[in-house]
């Protein structure tokens, strides 16, 4: 019973048990490492065939108000950073995606053989990548709502929200994983359910009743309800007489005891 209360507390101590209401975190890790490769590539080709025009497409970017590059430090420093450097950001920025895709790659493996540590770097650069779209998505956001009306202003707030909610439930999707892979590696999961996570075995205690002290014996329950006999029973009762005689029927303490309690009425006690 205590193993069962550990195996239920560390249960309900797990993020989600399914992705999206319809599919197993398992199948929700594999989904992620797709989507997520599949982006890595694309900016990694963004990035090796257009190599400097990429980096002088930021700029100009960034460069769209001049007010706007000198008050925000952080796109005053990138473009310092592009405008200086853009052989290293770019080279930079093409390791940063090749190893993301290697962990991409790693953590599908990883849910498809159940293997713990394999999801592991895919869940820190999601981490990463939560903290970089929302530093700049309110960049972004502070920027354009110069440009834009209020009505796609909202739309363009409303659609980032929704974005960054996704990405933060991808995160937690693969430290789910991490925690459903340690429930059943745990002692108490597989003494419970086996070894195999995907063929449980229900290991079934059988537990003795405990029988009190203080309970009635047989011939003091004078004034409770007597047990309607059913064909079953009766026929039960024949065939164990057809075998054993009476007195084998009781064990000797109670024989004992009512031979007692017949003497104790007899003496008038």
């Amino acid at each position: 019973m205590r193993q069962g209360r550990n195996a239920q507390c560390l249960a309900e101590m797990l993020f989600m048990e399914s992705y999206l209401f319809c599919a197993s975190v398992r199948l929700g890790v594999i989904l992620i490492s797709a989507f997520a490769l599949i982006k890595s590539i694309t900016i990694l080709y963004v990035i090796s065939t257009e190599g400097f025009d990429f980096t002088l497409s930021l700029i100009s970017t960034f460069d769209i108000n001049l007010s706007y590059r000198a008050s925000y430090y952080m796109v005053r420093d990138t473009i310092y950073w592009l405008e200086q450097y853009p052989e290293t950001v770019t080279i930079f920025l093409q390791l940063y995606t090749i190893i993301h895709c290697m962990s991409c790659i790693m953590a599908a493996f990883g849910a498809y053989k159940l293997k713990r540590y394999f999801v592991l770097p895919l869940a820190i650069f999601e981490f990463v990548y939560i903290v970089q779209i929302l530093t700049l998505f309110v960049l972004f956001l502070r920027i354009v709502r110069h440009f834009v009306s209020l009505e796609k202003l909202i739309l363009l707030t409303l659609t980032a929200t929704a974005y960054a909610m996704l990405t933060v439930y991808d995160f937690l999707a693969l430290i789910a994983f991490e925690q459903i892979l340690k429930l059943v590696r745990s002692r108490q999961y597989q003494e419970l359910y086996g070894s195999d996570p995907f063929r449980p075995t229900i290991n079934i205690v059988n537990v003795s009743p405990k029988v009190f002290k203080n309970m009635p014996k047989w011939w003091q329950a004078e004034n409770s309800e007597a047990i309607s006999d059913t064909p079953n029973m009766n026929y039960a009762q024949d065939e164990a007489h057809k075998h054993f005689q009476s007195q084998e029927l009781l064990a000797e303490v109670l024989l004992r005891n009512a031979i007692n309690l017949d003497y104790a009425h007899r003496k008038g006690f």
